[in-house]
């Protein structure tokens, strides 16, 4: 399988979850609570873990699995900080 169609299937992928995003939600009356944040970034960090290890392992499957739980831990870490950037300051008042 060469880069184009790689490039082609996530294409049509992307495609498929647009209408997911031009649904309106109701705005939020309260910031996201930790275990909300948590559940985020965990699904965040999956996602991301199993991405980065297709494209730097090999196409052996038992590598991308033993590969996986160190991938998983740096991007989980990377996804919750980025997660949790947003709520660090939105208490609404000024600092200090």
């Amino acid at each position: 399988m060469d880069v184009h169609h790689a490039l082609l299937g996530l294409r049509a992928g992307l495609l498929r979850l647009g209408p997911l995003y031009q649904k309106q939600l109701a705005a939020r009356t309260q910031p996201a609570d930790r275990r909300e944040r948590l559940v985020t970034a965990y699904s965040v960090a999956v996602l991301l873990a199993f991405v980065v290890g297709a494209f730097l392992t090999p196409p052996d499957p038992f590598t991308q699995v033993l590969t996986f739980p160190a991938l998983f831990v740096g991007t989980f870490v990377l996804s919750f900080l980025l997660v949790s950037r947003d709520s660090v300051g939105s208490g609404g008042g000024p600092a200090g």
